[in-house]
């Protein structure tokens, strides 16, 4: 049977035209072909809208929930691998160390289920299985500092993951922030100082001056020949400043100290300790170390010998009071020589008058003492032999006129230099190879 107002083939018993919406009791009367089962064309028409918009709408449905399916299935799941990273500490305070571990059993146990490849996954599949084993794969990364560690300190986790290429494989976005630890319960261990009473005998002059170690002074109850031993950085050859280093190990500190905790179960606190030489007598180097008392001795010293030994003229000549004119101090430049070590030069400018019935006349002319071997003791006082000196002096002639020498003139001789140049020549410029020199003379001769 067909439908009279469409001509669709319609099935027995059908009341409604399935396509055109035709009530089919009504088509036994031709007159009614075309018109709405209430005999409104109108209503007939909108009939048949409502269930092809109710039909497209079925559809879009269907899309959507497809869609919705699809997403749910594929949405990122965000993963925060922070609370899957734990941090163990073991050994001593001071000396720690950590060890980080991941729990990839919980994780695998959160998240197993809901991961997923992405796209065509073949290679991933084959090598790694799972999404959770390929993701495991991936989860690297490295504290920033995991030895010598004591309690306090902080650690922390900085992972190393190639977060862009894991969710390019999988439905997963990585939550990978550094996380920090701190430090606890390590194993306190006492310390000791290894030096207490350490006593360093100092012998000798500076710059030659010697140390060594008074081993009975060591006063802790570690010390003995086999437990630890000292080592100085140096023994000869040293000076008042001078800083030896005193060691008890040649090994590396941290290592030394781990071993000595284990076998003994105390730490050193220091396995070196610097000691400032001090007390050695040393020789004068510097004109600015002589005291004033010590200058003034000497200056004495020089005065009596030259008044009572050099000043014994003839009756012609009157000397009038020596003028120190300054001093020269030479220091010598081999530090292992073992006498003459410096010289202090005390210079003089002597005048004598001259006077022979009506001829008078004067002479100036310079003279000095040397004193060798100036040194400071290791108590600070100053000490010089002033017994112990040298003459600066040459024989000089000056010939005045005298009626009673021979053709009215007559020749005296003196003990000394006529200039001061000359002198200096002498006795410092001569030495210039051997010994460097310093004046307080203003206008010291070259």
């Amino acid at each position: 049977m067909k439908c009279p107002n469409c001509g669709t083939e319609l099935k027995d018993g059908s009341l409604f035209c399935p396509n055109c919406g035709a009530k089919l009791s009504n088509m036994a009367n031709p007159a009614n072909i075309g018109t709405a089962p209430s005999g409104d064309p109108a209503k007939k028409k909108s009939g048949s809208k409502t269930i092809i918009g109710f039909l497209s709408f079925v559809a879009i449905l269907a899309i959507a929930v497809a869609v919705v399916v699809v997403y749910i299935k594929m949405r990122p799941v965000t993963i925060d691998l922070g609370q899957y990273v734990s941090v163990e500490y073991s050994g001593y305070d001071s000396y720690g160390s950590a060890v980080v571990s991941i729990d990839f059993k919980q994780l695998k146990k959160d998240y197993k289920d809901e991961l997923k490849f992405k796209g065509d996954s073949k290679d991933l599949k084959k090598e790694y299985g799972k999404p959770i084993d390929y993701l495991q794969a991936q989860l690297t990364g490295e504290l920033d500092t995991d030895e010598m560690l004591s309690n306090g300190d902080t650690v922390t986790f900085v992972w190393d993951i190639d977060t862009k290429e894991v969710s390019d494989n999988l439905n997963v976005k990585l939550i990978t922030t550094d996380k920090t630890f701190t430090v606890e319960d390590l194993e306190e261990v006492e310390s000791f100082d290894p030096f207490e009473g350490l006593v360093i005998n100092y012998e000798g002059t500076a710059p030659n001056g010697t140390a060594s170690i008074d081993r009975g002074s060591v006063s802790n109850k570690y010390y003995t020949e086999s437990d630890y031993y000292f080592t100085l950085s140096k023994t000869s050859d040293l000076s008042n400043g001078d800083v030896i280093t005193v060691t008890i190990t040649s090994d590396d500190e941290d290592a030394y100290k781990l071993e000595f905790i284990e076998a003994y179960g105390v730490m050193p606190e220091s396995v070196s300790k610097d000691y400032t030489v001090e007390g050695l007598d040393s020789w004068i180097t510097s004109l600015d170390q002589i005291p004033e008392e010590g200058l003034a001795k000497m200056q004495q010293q020089a005065i009596d010998v030259f008044t009572t030994q050099e000043a014994d003229f003839s009756e012609e000549w009157t000397m009038q009071d020596p003028e120190y004119v300054g001093s020269y101090l030479l220091v010598t430049k081999n530090e292992y020589t073992s006498y003459n070590h410096n010289y202090l030069y005390l210079i003089y400018h002597i005048t004598v008058d001259y006077e022979a019935g009506s001829n008078t006349g004067s002479y100036d002319y310079y003279y000095g003492f040397s004193f060798s071997d100036l040194k400071l003791n290791g108590d600070g006082s100053f000490d010089v032999d002033v017994t112990h000196y040298q003459k600066l002096q040459r024989s000089i002639s000056k010939e005045m006129v005298n009626e009673n020498g021979w053709n009215g003139k007559k020749t005296y001789y003196f003990y000394g230099y006529e200039t001061m140049d000359d002198l200096v020549k002498d006795y410092v410029t001569k030495k210039a190879d051997t010994y460097t020199s310093e004046t307080d003379i203003e206008q010291a001769a070259e």
